[in-house]
């Protein structure tokens, strides 16, 4: 079901906080959306977040994972990636016997062009999303389980777009409202736990 979220005015770049689009350079309004599913609830002390189908016993578990990217420098920024659609983070599917860790890493140096090696992730964090999709390939569904992590770098990048149309750096001013059935509930639970680390 798609998001209806409020639409984001997006151009061409000045500096890496600014929204990148290949495909147009022009200034362009881009409605948010999701195709998740209506969130049905988040448990707190395990960061797992159920969409709102019932899960179906014996589906087939697909792993994936991404990273929330942080700067440490001021202001604080976390970086988000855009798709024609909707928001997203640099994130894909697990390979043979990878961590999540290791997945998320490796998906997001080949989704913005940044080292593995620059990133620090939080050891403390992970927020994980939990929903029923089907692959075009055979139709059938599957359960899908996305990790993902806390990452900081030294300061804002441009990123390399590999699989993305843009991307944007976002000032960190929780609360967030920039794509309720995804986004949201990772920054949200993120604030949570960065309230408790500076406590």
């Amino acid at each position: 079901m798609p998001d209806s979220d409020d639409s984001v005015r997006a151009g061409k770049p000045t500096k890496p906080t600014s929204l990148l689009l290949t495909s147009a350079r022009r200034t362009a309004t881009l409605a948010v959306r999701s195709f998740l599913p209506p969130v049905r609830s988040f448990a707190d002390q395990s960061n797992v977040m159920n969409s709102g189908s019932e899960l179906p016993a014996g589906l087939k578990v697909k792993h994936a994972a991404g990273i929330l990217i942080f700067t440490r420098s001021a202001p604080k920024q976390f970086l988000l990636m855009r798709h024609t659609d909707r928001w997203d983070l640099p994130k894909g599917h697990r390979d043979g016997d990878e961590t999540d860790a290791e997945t998320a890493l490796r998906e997001t140096e080949e989704e913005t062009g940044l080292a593995a090696t620059s990133i620090q992730l939080d050891p403390n964090f992970h927020f994980q999303l939990v929903y029923p999709v089907k692959y075009k390939r055979d139709g059938k569904p599957v359960e899908k389980r996305v990790t993902y992590f806390i990452g900081e770098v030294n300061e804002a990048f441009t990123p390399e777009l590999t699989e993305h149309e843009g991307f944007q750096w976002f000032d960190w001013a929780p609360p967030h409202k920039i794509q309720s059935q995804t986004i949201d509930p990772l920054l949200s639970a993120v604030a949570e736990h960065l309230g408790k680390r500076q406590a």
